[in-house]
């Protein structure tokens, strides 16, 4: 389970935005949502902000990590820049202050978990269905 754990924050990415205290892993049941969302899709350069619009349901992954379906090809999965303690644990998804019509870099995120905390969210990296003609 550990050696996931590092796999995990391996491939989403190090440096500035690599999370300052340790998340609480994931738990299998949220590791089905992920498997299920990701499954066939293969991961594009990140974006900065994606459309608020656009978003048809949000998943908490984990303390660091969500997870933003906007279609049966497309979902944006998003690594916040620090774990936020309890985040998994809680039924509500966090509050994020949208900048306009889009969620982007750096936009807060609240959350009701452990009595309430606030973190960043980071860069929006999608992963599309590839299509072949």
């Amino acid at each position: 389970m550990i050696s996931a754990i590092a796999a995990l924050l391996f491939l989403w990415g190090s440096g500035a935005d690599e999370p300052t205290s340790a998340a609480a892993p994931i738990s299998e049941e949220r590791q089905r949502i992920l498997d299920r969302e990701l499954a066939g899709k293969a991961p594009q350069a990140a974006e900065r902000c994606i459309s608020t619009r656009t978003v048809h349901r949000m998943h908490v992954i984990s303390d660091d990590m969500l997870l933003f379906r906007v279609s049966g090809s497309l979902v944006y999965v998003n690594r916040l820049r620090q774990p936020c303690p309890g985040l998994a644990r809680t039924a509500y998804a966090p509050r994020i202050a949208a900048s306009g019509s889009r969620y982007c870099s750096g936009d807060i995120a609240e959350t009701e978990a452990d009595g309430g905390s606030s973190c960043q969210i980071g860069d929006f990296t999608p992963y599309r269905t590839s299509t072949t003609d």
